[in-house]
């Protein structure tokens, strides 16, 4: 059979890495399980068994999605390892900078295909993993006296609120036309007034 040429965890990755190529291609709206199926080269029913339905492949995708974020994330924090004020405009940077990269990735992590995050229990992990980075700059910025008091995840949502606004603005076209962004001074700006803030802790 021709799904004989995966192993079992061989064709969920092929049919991810389809998946994501067919949703930078085509769009959300297009995602078919059968067409990626077809390209694969198995059959509907073995695809079927990684993913039951079109959501659980979407949710995947947001999974695979909010892995890649926390990675590139966390590795640019990583650079200002001395520095918690860059670390937390870095942060910022690089979610913009993402979000720009991978635009349709980004709106399907983000709701634009009506699934539940929580109903897929690794792709809420995920997602809180990627969060945590931010709240990881929270965290530092405090133990440093930079930041006043207040409850780390609290302060952290305030700050990715702003930012998410601005990435999202920024996809949209409401700031400037997407190929002349440079996400650097479009966080640092705002960054920096949230910085001034957060000295003051939680209200």
């Amino acid at each position: 059979m021709m799904e004989e040429r995966y192993h079992h965890g061989d064709l969920r990755q092929a049919l991810l890495t389809l998946a994501k190529q067919q949703l930078t291609s085509q769009g959300i709206e297009s995602l078919s399980l059968r067409a990626i199926s077809r390209e694969a080269g198995v059959s509907h029913a073995a695809a079927y068994r990684h993913f039951p339905n079109k959501e659980a492949l979407v949710a995947a995708l947001a999974c695979a999605g909010f892995e890649q974020l926390q990675i590139f994330v966390a590795g640019e924090v990583a650079q200002y390892s001395e520095d918690p004020t860059e670390q937390f405009f870095q942060c910022g940077i690089a979610y913009v900078t993402f979000a720009i990269n991978n635009a349709t990735l980004f709106r399907l992590m983000f709701g634009v295909s009506g699934v539940d995050r929580l109903q897929y229990p690794a792709t809420h992990a995920a997602a809180q993993a990627s969060f945590g980075v931010l709240v990881g700059t929270i965290e530092r910025g405090q133990a440093a006296g930079l930041i006043g008091s207040g409850e780390p995840r609290q302060l952290a949502f305030t700050a990715w609120a702003a930012v998410h606004g601005l990435a999202t603005l920024a996809l949209q076209d409401q700031i400037t036309p997407q190929g002349t962004i440079d996400p650097e001074r479009l966080v640092r700006n705002s960054a920096k007034l949230l910085w001034h803030g957060l000295k003051y802790g939680q209200i």
